[in-house]
């Protein structure tokens, strides 16, 4: 792995982690995350269950490396990951018996407090921007632990078991609103829709997990990945090099205004304000063909970001739904949520219905793919719905199903 831990790391990761599990519950995990830039929220969300699980099972074999041995070492991108993880994040919250501390796990620590290390980096990184609830760039909520409740047709239980989700929503609503964007699910009807869904789902579906511990637990968070530069025009050395001298005699209040930015500028990539740039040059008159030359300048470099971005943090069969019809990665506000469980797998859960649509028996040789293909059908369930006939309703949609939609930005 390199310095960002994200989604294409983790089929890799898990089938790992689930190995040496198998062969050794009490195998001596540890839980790396000292090395990393950027934790993606899955993969965050992940980490934190199996940690989880771990300590209710009461393992004392696991540990957690959280930064380098010698805080003074660690990078000003590691340390806002650290602070965040800590703070916002909260990971000490698992560990919730009485003297058994996240202390007793921790590795490397340099003999220093875990608090007290994250003080220091906050001193040290006074720029980091750490909020209670949310944070850059991958922009991460607090993470969620679900209970199983045994009568979840009571309102009241239901209700209060999904209050912290809310609380959650209502965050990355503000976080959109304050962009000036738009989203379905800045309504709570539409997140209050998915959150009780997915969380209904687990308790009609869930099967006892591989973990041996004796509380059955799903998992929830909530990220806003913003868009690259909003308002902000990228520009490269490179590139005023060749422009400025176009524009010095001509435009001297244009040049003057990004002269000056750029020297200011410790990046050889640098982002000027584009409400400023375009009301400098409506005001001069700027050639608006040259103005699209800053433009285009603008969206090869953010591309360049973007296209990075997604080769070292997605899937690649996702490109289809990150990148428009003129082949460009979007740059655009993205919601994610995550909600998991570690019960028995959908080719487990499913089966049954699987072989009864398919008139096959258990004993036949079974495609797991086919059994995967069959569970994202829209009127597949464990519990289908029945028609008159006491067929399987093919109209009533019931089954799995996956919702992409990006958050409009003006």
């Amino acid at each position: 792995m390199g310095k960002k831990f994200s989604e294409k790391d983790l089929g890799d990761y898990v089938t790992d982690f689930y190995k040496k599990y198998q062969s050794n519950p009490e195998y001596p995990f540890v839980f790396d995350l000292s090395g990393y830039d950027r934790i993606s929220n899955q993969n965050l969300l992940v980490l934190s269950s199996l940690i989880k699980y771990l300590y209710d099972e009461g393992s004392k074999a696991f540990k957690i490396k959280l930064h380098k041995t010698d805080p003074s070492k660690i990078t000003e991108r590691q340390a806002e990951t650290l602070i965040q993880v800590w703070e916002v994040w909260k990971l000490q919250q698992i560990f919730n018996r009485n003297g058994d501390p996240v202390e007793n796990y921790l590795i490397d620590n340099y003999n220093v407090r875990i608090d007290h290390t994250v003080k220091f980096l906050k001193g040290k990184y006074s720029k980091i921007n750490v909020q209670n609830d949310i944070y850059d760039r991958l922009s991460i909520t607090p993470f969620i632990s679900l209970n199983i409740i045994s009568d979840y047709k009571d309102e009241s239980l239901l209700a209060n078991e999904i209050e912290p989700v809310f609380r959650l929503n209502k965050v990355i609503q503000n976080e959109i609103r304050a962009e000036n964007s738009e989203h379905p699910f800045v309504e709570k009807t539409i997140s209050a829709i998915i959150t009780r869904e997915l969380y209904e789902n687990f308790l009609d579906h869930y099967q006892s997990s591989f973990f041996k511990s004796s509380n059955d637990l799903a998992f929830m968070s909530i990220s806003l990945k913003r868009k690259i530069g909003r308002n902000r025009y990228f520009l490269s050395e490179g590139f005023l090099r060749d422009f400025l001298p176009e524009i010095e005699s001509k435009y001297p209040i244009l040049f003057k205004f990004i002269y000056e930015q750029a020297q200011l500028s410790t990046s050889t990539l640098i982002n000027l304000s584009k409400q400023e740039i375009d009301e400098i040059s409506n005001e001069i008159k700027f050639p608006p063909k040259k103005l699209d030359t800053i433009r285009n300048e603008d969206l090869k470099n953010k591309q360049g970001i973007l296209r990075t971005n997604f080769k070292d943090e997605e899937l690649k069969e996702s490109l289809n739904f990150f990148q428009n019809e003129k082949g460009n990665i979007r740059n655009e506000a993205l919601i994610q949520f995550t909600f998991m469980d570690y019960g028995k797998s959908i080719p487990t859960t499913i089966l049954p219905e699987f072989l009864k649509e398919n008139g096959l028996i258990k004993d036949d040789n079974i495609n797991q793919n086919e059994v995967l293909a069959f569970a994202f059908k829209h009127n597949t369930s464990r519990f289908p719905i029945l028609d008159k006939s006491g067929k399987t309703d093919n109209f009533i949609p019931s089954g799995y199903f996956g919702v992409t939609m990006p958050v409009i930005s003006e």
